[in-house]
């Protein structure tokens, strides 16, 4: 096996340990600073997943390039030399965009939790959810 690979799929494979251990953490917690953690390492492990999938392994030497093409292609060869040598910058553009939203998601529910805290003096679900915390007006 090659040593890209491998290094490919073992990075696969913890990504995947990643999501279920995230997923785990976002149905199971009774906390709700867990939970928004867990769903924050969910959101930037599929960051990175989209990435990998965006990555491209080394063919030729001076691997990888941006994708920029100073001045126009004058052979196929100079073409299919760029394709081979450049990384795709769809997947880096939607990650980019998906952390600007997900600051602004995670600053939202960060701001929920700290307003349940005030109001039920927990964050614990299971005994907002048995109502055994007695409501105070504030």
């Amino acid at each position: 096996m090659e040593l890209a690979t491998l290094i490919f799929t073992t990075t696969t494979f913890a990504l995947l340990a990643n999501l279920i251990i995230a997923v785990y953490g976002i149905f199971m917690d009774k906390s709700l600073l867990k939970k928004v953690i867990a769903l924050a390492i969910f959101s930037d492990t599929l960051a990175v997943f989209a990435i990998l999938i965006g990555f491209r392994v080394p063919q030729t030497p001076g691997f990888p390039k941006p994708p920029i093409y100073p001045s126009a292609p004058e052979t196929v060869e100079e073409i299919n030399k760029f394709i081979l040598q450049s990384v795709d910058p769809v997947p880096q553009a939607f990650v980019i965009t998906a952390i600007v939203i997900n600051l602004a998601i995670f600053s939202l529910l960060t701001g929920f939790v700290i307003q349940h805290y005030k109001h039920f003096g927990s964050m614990n679900i299971s005994l907002v959810e048995k109502e055994e915390i007695v409501d105070e007006v504030y």
